[in-house]
């Protein structure tokens, strides 16, 4: 399966849309991105998200970090690891809601293992214990001067805190050394025209957020019995559907006709006045995106049907072959 540009794809859905603006084309190519997701039922698109993640130590008590663990925070794109591996290690995932439901808890020799630490967290890193840090807010889009962007977490003395600050490409310290970021609702933002980063003085990066995001939530994930100077593991996670903005962001497939098929279908879906003609080129083009993509993940992961092979020499004349190889009369 190819990729493709934002600006590419807009370009695909002008003319079956019938509107070239690039506005325009920008909310269609994210509401086919959208309809596509919701395919999935049928057809499993853009199901993976194979990444390699660096290892954080993060305290379970962020006030005098008695304890701590190594883990992850998941990028927003990936909705929930499936998969994870140390080299060639698997590591097991547990899934409390599941062994919670069934009452079972699967055996495993695994020395590894990975589970989802409750709650949601605003950023990927936190703030090392101890050491209180005045943080920096940047937007990277000159049209969200002025928007709001309020941050919230604990001073060096433990009270609460909070600063709004009115967004600018200028990067904006805080008045004070944080100690903590709330987990929790640490970060409220406007909705953006780009994106609005975070980061230390030194250039750490704690977060860095999508134009619609308000109120981020990432999930993370501890994870046990790594060896010794592990930094590293790898990740299978389910994707997730969120809006492009920039013509550089990357869309999931190069599907040329299906693009095409799918804003025809949103011209007919979006007309105010319908006739039985227009309901029924709506069904049509639906279907057609459809098949387009099905055609295209079948081929992708080599299922696609193939034909059998006859041989028409006269010593073996009515006898075929299986794509398996095994002969037949």
């Amino acid at each position: 399966m190819g990729l493709t540009t934002f600006a590419r794809a807009k370009e695909w859905v002008g003319p079956g849309y019938g509107d070239c603006t690039p506005s325009v084309t920008g909310e269609v190519v994210n509401a086919v991105r959208e309809h596509f997701y919701n395919f999935y039922e049928q057809v499993a698109l853009f199901l993976d998200v194979v990444e390699c993640y660096a290892l954080k130590h993060y305290c379970f008590d962020c006030h005098d970090c008695r304890e701590r663990y190594n883990g992850i925070t998941l990028p927003r794109e990936a909705q929930n690891a499936e998969a994870m591996w140390l080299n060639d290690y698997p590591v097991r995932i547990h899934n409390s809601w599941r062994e919670y439901q069934t009452g079972l808890t699967p055996e495993c020799d695994c020395r590894l293992s990975s589970v989802e630490i409750p709650g949601t967290f605003c950023t990927f890193d936190d703030i090392t214990p101890g050491a209180a840090v005045e943080l920096v807010v940047v937007a990277l889009d000159a049209a969200d001067k002025g928007k709001k962007f309020k941050l919230r977490g604990t001073d060096a003395a433990f009270r609460p805190w909070e600063q709004e600050f009115a967004l600018s490409t200028d990067p904006q310290k805080t008045n004070i050394a944080l100690r903590v970021i709330e987990p929790r609702g640490g970060v409220i933002k406007d909705v953006t025209a780009g994106r609005v980063v975070l980061l230390d003085p030194a250039g750490n990066m704690y977060g860095r957020y999508e134009p619609d995001e308000m109120v981020p939530a990432y999930r993370r994930l501890k994870i046990s019995g790594l060896g010794d100077g592990c930094a590293n593991v790898n990740i299978r996670s389910a994707r997730q559907y969120f809006p492009l903005y920039g013509d550089d962001d990357v869309v999931e497939t190069d599907n040329r006709m299906a693009f095409d098929a799918m804003a025809r279908y949103l011209r007919e879906y979006r007309r105010v006045e319908k006739t039985s003609a227009s309901l029924i080129a709506e069904k049509d083009h639906l279907e057609t995106a459809r098949k387009l993509m099905m055609g295209q993940k079948t081929r992708d992961q080599g299922k696609a049907a193939q034909v059998d092979v006859k041989i028409a020499t006269p010593a073996f004349r009515g006898r075929q072959l299986s794509r398996f190889g095994r002969g037949r009369w």
